[in-house]
């Protein structure tokens, strides 16, 4: 998700940790995001104080406007969020969308003339608004002097005892809203959400090499990291499986071959039933071909360097 900030060249991004803090704050280091910071929020107590642990701690201050994402929700795209930005006017927009299965997530309800009024926590909504599929999805642009005028109205008075984010939409209404597709916007509670959303990541990975000239010959058999370089005129076969480090230049000469480099600071498995960091090596180059990758043959316990053909 922070990749998807990178575009915008935001003067500044705030990520508020808690839970396994150290860890999430490392990740955030690791990304070398320009003015990225984090702010401990030390008791998990709603979206809302987790935004006024980030103002109280001074990490907003002079903030023109202020972009709110969830951590949960890693699809969404820099022209996503840009137009978002874009469409911003008055204290509040929201990015939204509609669901088929709105089960979970905060209902949009707007008023005669279609401007939203607030956002209902489902476990809040009324049977009438439990029935809309339009839905909140975590992300607002806000005024950021509103913003920090409202926060400190936030009360605990709802079905979960927090101070929920949603709320600042109905103090500062009307508020705005710019639609966005489901795709995007999805979040990730459990591990077959986490698959998903994994599964749409590779898609772009792979559509991405493709229209840079890569060829992919089944798309649905084949696994690049979004790490991987790969340059033009490589074919890729049914069963390549690229990750970490790897790098594979561009109209070079290569028989069939694989790679699956060993991600940073870890270990290759010693089963290929756990994991499927494996590599055989290249064969000798052959000139009058571009590299063509398809799956290994066998499988190696221990770790190796990325190989790189250029």
């Amino acid at each position: 998700m922070l990749e998807a900030l990178r575009p915008l060249e935001l003067d500044r991004v705030v990520v508020v940790v808690g839970h396994q803090a150290d860890a999430v704050a490392a990740e955030v280091a690791a990304a070398g995001l320009p003015g990225a910071t984090t702010v401990l929020q030390a008791e998990r107590r709603g979206t809302g104080h987790a935004v006024r642990m980030a103002a109280e701690a001074g990490a907003l201050d002079g903030a023109d406007t202020v972009l709110v994402l969830p951590g949960d929700a890693p699809l969404f795209t820099p022209a996503l969020l840009g137009r978002l930005l874009d469409g911003h006017a008055g204290d509040a927009t929201l990015l939204v969308t509609d669901l088929p299965d709105p089960t979970g997530y905060g209902r949009v309800v707007r008023d005669a003339g279609g401007a939203v009024r607030r956002i209902v926590e489902e476990r809040d909504a009324t049977p009438d608004q439990r029935a809309v599929r339009e839905v909140g999805t975590s992300v607002y642009a806000f005024d950021g002097p509103a913003l920090a005028a409202a926060l400190p109205k936030l009360s605990t008075d709802n079905a979960q005892g927090e101070e929920y984010l949603t709320d600042v939409v109905e103090l500062l209404a009307p508020a705005g809203a710019v639609a966005g597709p489901p795709e995007e916007v999805a979040g990730v509670n459990d591990r077959v959400q986490l698959a998903a959303a994994g599964a749409v990541l590779r898609r772009r990975v792979l559509e991405d090499l493709m229209r840079a000239g890569v060829t992919v010959v089944d798309p649905a058999a084949t696994y690049v990291a979004a790490t991987v370089t790969v340059g033009p005129d490589t074919v890729l076969l049914p069963g390549v499986h690229l990750e970490g480090a790897t790098a594979i230049g561009s109209g070079r000469p290569s028989a069939p071959t694989a790679a699956w480099s060993t991600p940073p600071s870890r270990t290759a498995p010693r089963s290929p039933t756990r994991s499927c960091w494996a590599r055989r090596s290249a064969p000798a180059r052959r000139s009058g071909r571009s590299p063509t990758c398809g799956p290994a043959r066998g499988w190696s316990a221990a770790p190796r360097p990325a190989p790189s053909w250029r």
